[in-house]
């Protein structure tokens, strides 16, 4: 243990000495393999159909009664870390990460050895120590003014970890031929190794500087009187990102669990590397538009940035669904383009906006407690949207009910982003005003 102190220490003081780029590719692709290697535990079971399980359960079949299990535990995590994360000691995140690691591949064991539909009680226990770890990973990376370039690099895992299990997935249910039961269990093993040099290479990172800390402030814990007092302050402001925040995820959790029965409806039921084939051009399109805010030291500015792109998602979506429709284009690239317009949103809430919002208040905090509150009401969101599609009366073909979810969703979510971002330049802008004409004022909107 000592040994690998000494060496943690050593590769932290080089960094800290290092240029800048070195610095940032390091710590991105930690945080970055760190996620990856938590989809590995979290999504491969959505890639089996589990066909073979015919078990109506309050009226719903199996595999989705599996998914809504999973997320109400995600969604539970989330609503715990708005705690858990804003007051996180620094010293305690990365045997967090492990533990929290270690308790959802047990469950995944559970699920494997329990017989069907009982084991669907350790999906939620496999979900619920699972939605800490994009907190306790993102913590290394908010209030430095590289934050930009480490939260994009983190957010290709948000793209692609998705994609690249379930296409493991499958490849590992049709050529090894491994039960579906077993086969997320087999993926977590398969990723142990990589989880674990991650997390160290984690551990690694240097201190934000004090540069850092002059740009984008201080990041310290939030006690509940402090979060209540930033809601409070900003709350209807607030309510309109996580509304926002709710549409991008309850699409984005309704095509990536379902992605299998979507594809299938679409034609494309053979193919184990579809998941993959659309979310690159996403990934490659995504980090290019984000990677451009980092160049932006105005916060306020960079705040109505992604906000802004966060908006070109939702015209995205509705553009693409339309054309769609009237067989303009080919149902993988719709599926590509409506993906694009969702994490075109999805990523600027998880990666950049929260901690420009922060960088541009007076306030000494950290972003997680916000994203932890987005989070929570976006998972809880999406299952709201399943158990709707589940139960009703009527027969929804999958593919016509994202199409009109997308329709109206993205309607209604830019509405709410553009009276954020009116209200966040009114009152930042007012506080501006009120805080240069004190003695102490902030760095805040610089």
């Amino acid at each position: 243990m000592q040994r690998i102190a000494q060496t943690k220490q050593q590769i932290q003081n080089r960094l800290a000495d290092s240029h800048s780029a070195v610095m940032v590719m390091f710590v991105g692709m930690a945080a970055m393999m760190t996620y990856f290697s938590m989809y590995a535990s979290r999504k491969p079971f959505s890639a089996a159909t589990y066909s073979s399980v015919d078990q109506l359960i309050f009226s719903l079949d199996y595999k989705t009664l599996l998914v809504i299990t999973q997320v109400i535990g995600y969604a539970l995590s989330k609503f715990i870390g708005i705690k858990l994360i804003a007051e996180m000691p620094a010293n305690k995140r990365i045997q967090t990460i492990l533990i929290m690691m270690g308790i959802a591949q047990l469950a995944l064991i559970a699920f494997a050895l329990i017989p069907t539909p009982w084991n669907i009680l350790a999906i939620f226990f496999n979900g619920l120590p699972l939605g800490f770890i994009w907190g306790l990973v993102f913590a290394y990376l908010e209030g430095r003014r590289v934050s930009e370039a480490l939260g994009v690099i983190l957010g290709v895992s948000l793209i692609f970890s998705s994609g690249v299990v379930k296409s493991i997935g499958r490849y590992l249910l049709l050529e090894w031929q491994i039960p579906d039961v077993w086969m997320p269990a087999a993926m977590g093993f398969l990723f142990l190794p990589l989880l674990l040099i991650s997390v160290f290479a984690l551990s690694c990172s240097p201190q934000p500087t004090k540069e850092d800390q002059a740009l984008r402030q201080s990041r310290i814990t939030m006690n509940f009187s402090e979060r209540l007092n930033f809601f409070g302050t900003y709350w209807f402001g607030l309510l309109l990102l996580v509304a926002s925040y709710v549409i991008f995820t309850s699409l984005r959790e309704f095509i990536d669990n379902f992605s299998p029965e979507i594809f299938t409806r679409l034609g494309y039921e053979s193919s184990s590397i579809v998941y993959t084939s659309t979310i690159l051009p996403v990934t490659v399109a995504v980090m290019v538009l984000m990677l451009g805010l980092m160049f932006i030291k105005n916060n306020l500015i960079a705040l109505h940035l992604n906000s802004t792109l966060a908006l070109l998602g939702f015209i995205t979506i509705a553009l693409s669904t339309i054309a769609f429709q009237l067989d303009y284009m080919s149902g993988l690239l719709w599926m590509t383009l409506l993906q694009m317009g969702i994490y075109a949103g999805f990523m600027p809430f998880n990666c950049l906006l929260f901690d420009r919002l922060m960088a541009a208040t007076p306030t000494l905090g950290n972003a997680g407690f916000l994203m932890y509150i987005a989070d929570s009401s976006g998972y809880l969101g999406s299952v709201v949207i399943m158990l709707y599609r589940a139960l009703s009366n009527v027969q929804l073909d999958w593919v016509d009910f994202i199409v009109d979810l997308s329709l109206t969703f993205s309607i209604v979510g830019a509405a709410f982003l553009l009276m954020s971002m009116s209200y966040f330049h009114w009152t930042l802008t007012k506080q501006k005003i009120a805080f240069s004409t004190s003695s102490n004022g902030y760095k805040g909107l610089s």
